[in-house]
């Protein structure tokens, strides 16, 4: 995450989430603020800002109520639009990671492939560009919302029921992921392991005497994640464009994949919600009241 934002327990739950939103919109708003000289790598950035910030918006669905359902669905708006753009770039991206496995001879249909999607590039480019003016000017409505959030004095239980969801979403997701073995079912749990992941990660001043580890597992688990449903969208446009031998090989990646991603997701979301969101909570409040050096 740049700069690392982290919550502070010394400044309180909701001190800390205010300041944590604020430096997310921030950093989001400063690379948008002009037009940017690379605009993939402002969409890449973009898209990762919306998931920081609607994780934690998540956390504050307690206190927010009503309010937190009107700025996560402006955010939700603005990460499908970019989604889309990015999906093809992403391909490619796909593309070029399955073909650095595969032998010599099959090195000429990986490069067929590419140029036909490489070809459709710079129309894409102007789509993008007008995409990133419509999520800068929505980054900043939600902006003005948090300027004029209310105060909140109380300790974790402000956010115990967002964070309890989120893992408890990831769990329910594993098991459907596990069950049904779908596209659609490992994109759901790709979404709910980003939101836990991305918490966790604010959350890791908790314990500094065990730096990342839980959260880099997520990472890892999370990549992998990202790779299924890249090559799950390119099986289908490989498909479609008649790739059909590279379609099959992309195919078998992903069954691949799948066996390490259900068995690394085992591991890291086995405790109970419950269980997981008290121990967090009890940290939190040692911390804050001074328990333990921070």
């Amino acid at each position: 995450m740049p700069e690392r934002l982290r919550f502070e327990p010394s400044e309180g739950i909701w001190k800390g989430l205010k300041r944590l939103v604020s430096g997310e919109l921030e950093q989001a708003l400063t690379r948008l603020v002009a037009e940017p000289a690379e605009p993939w790598t402002a969409l890449h950035e973009t898209r990762k800002s919306i998931k920081r910030l609607r994780a934690l918006l998540r956390l504050a669905e307690r206190p927010l109520g009503k309010a937190h359902r009107k700025l996560d669905r402006q955010l939700a708006s603005s990460a499908r639009s970019l989604a889309s753009a990015r999906e093809a770039d992403a391909a490619i991206e796909a593309l070029d990671q399955l073909a650095s496995r595969a032998s010599a001879t099959e090195t000429e249909g990986f490069e067929r492939a590419r140029r036909a999607f490489v070809e459709a590039a710079p129309r894409r480019l102007l789509v993008l560009r007008a995409l990133l003016l419509d999520a800068r000017a929505e980054l900043e409505r939600v902006r003005t919302h948090v300027d004029q959030w209310p105060e909140f004095d109380a300790g974790f239980e402000l956010v115990e029921r967002g964070f309890r969801r989120t893992y408890r979403r990831a769990r329910k997701a594993l098991g459907q992921a596990r069950r049904k073995r779908s596209a659609h079912a490992f994109h759901e749990l790709r979404k709910a392991v980003k939101t836990h992941l991305h918490q966790s990660q604010y959350f890791e001043s908790l314990w500094p005497e065990e730096p990342n580890s839980r959260s880099l597992a997520l990472a890892e688990l999370s990549t992998s994640l990202g790779e299924h449903h890249d090559l799950a969208l390119l099986v289908v446009d490989l498909s479609q464009r008649g790739f059909l031998d590279l379609a099959t090989r992309a195919g078998e990646r992903n069954a691949a994949l799948e066996v390490q991603i259900l068995d690394a997701a085992e591991l890291l979301l086995s405790e109970r919600a419950r269980s997981l969101t008290a121990r967090f909570g009890a940290r939190f409040g040692e911390l804050a009241a001074g328990s333990f050096a921070t």
